[in-house]
């Protein structure tokens, strides 16, 4: 029954945390070889391999990536990672919490998921969203109309998240040229 979950959780939060904990438990440091960005690369998707497990819970993890040891494992890792590089701390820890955000939003933002609906529910949605799109006056939003599938499906998942991870790394990338060309 419901209630008999909380013979082991305490309330609704402990039992949020849990999840989240769940979650965090699979992720795991990338081998530390090959290139600085590889490696960031491959810390990103370690954490959408996860979240994408399930995805309307990915919003369960940024509260405890701090408070759990495979959350700690992969932070520490991934700040040595962007300090050696040569990012200042501060930068190193921004651009560390942006991978996760990164993660989270890649997962729960899958055009055409509507992650928080049943599968019929989904297709539903779906299917008005586009209808909607298409049906707008195209004196007006004629680039929407003409990308209304683009925007609101994804036929191509891995493609999807490589490219939001790609623009992610590339960021850091110049970011690391700027600062080093300041410190010139």
């Amino acid at each position: 029954t419901p209630m008999a979950l909380y013979w082991h959780v305490a309330n609704k939060d402990e039992l949020l945390a849990a999840m989240g904990d769940a979650l965090l438990a699979g992720v795991t440091p990338p081998p530390a070889t090959g290139p600085w960005h590889v490696q960031l690369r491959g810390v990103v998707d370690g954490l959408i391999e996860n979240l994408s497990q399930h995805p309307a819970a990915a919003g369960l993890v940024f509260p405890r990536i701090l408070v759990t040891e495979p959350g700690l494992r992969i932070t520490e890792f991934t700040l040595a990672l962007l300090e050696g590089a040569g990012f200042p701390r501060k930068q190193a820890a921004d651009l560390a919490r942006m991978g996760l955000q990164t993660a989270m939003m890649l997962v729960t933002q899958l055009p055409g998921a509507e992650s928080q609906a049943a599968a019929e529910e989904r297709d539903r949605l779906q299917a008005e969203k586009r209808a909607h799109v298409e049906g707008l006056p195209d004196e007006l939003y004629p680039r929407v109309r003409a990308a209304a599938v683009d925007l609101t499906d994804c036929d191509d998942e891995a493609a999807y998240y490589d490219f939001g991870v790609d623009l992610y790394i590339e960021g850091a990338q110049a970011l690391l040229r700027r600062i080093k060309r300041a410190s010139a």
